[in-house]
């Protein structure tokens, strides 16, 4: 099948949940995240062709998001302030909002400052917090064993430290 007719016909799927354009958007950024293409490949190439292995994917994906299932949670990632972050059900998606509160943040903290992130979720406050003011002190509490594990696989070994349970 080729990338373009996977589109349309995943869009149209779509359709009972959103409006064309926002169906489209959804497709075509599920497409270039689990192809590692450009979200408008099928436009540049368009006889891309869907490898036999990769389509049965690609088509559960669909429709897991038909059953309401949200893009972030299919594709595992959602992008916070310029930086990608996993997430999975068990902890919430980053909203654009946050990123707002993240700004703020960063320009009234001081640089050398502590940061203690409460229900840090997919750690995604703490570790833009810390990867901004590498000389701070950041640390991220959750009750939830789960959300701790997602935050700590945000970066690689050694990165976070912490009690589990309590903290990054």
């Amino acid at each position: 099948m080729l990338l373009a007719q996977f589109i349309r016909e995943s869009t149209s799927a779509l359709g009972a949940l959103y409006e064309p354009r926002e169906a489209a958007g959804i497709v075509s950024r599920l497409c270039s995240e689990l192809l590692g293409v450009s979200s408008y490949a099928h436009i540049v190439e368009p006889g891309l062709e869907l490898s036999e292995e990769v389509l049965p994917q690609l088509q559960d994906a669909v429709r897991r998001l038909c059953s309401g299932e949200p893009l972030q949670y299919v594709t595992g990632v959602q992008e916070f302030c310029g930086r990608r972050f996993k997430v999975r059900p068990g902890v919430l998606i980053p909203r654009p909002e946050t990123e707002q509160l993240v700004a703020l943040a960063s320009e009234r903290l001081p640089r050398a400052g502590r940061v203690l992130d409460l229900c840090t979720g997919s750690g995604c406050i703490a570790w833009s917090l810390a990867l901004d003011f590498p000389e701070a002190a950041v640390s991220g509490v959750d009750i939830s064993d789960e959300a701790l594990a997602v935050a700590r696989a945000q970066f690689g070994p050694g990165e976070a430290s912490g009690v589990p349970g309590s903290s990054l």
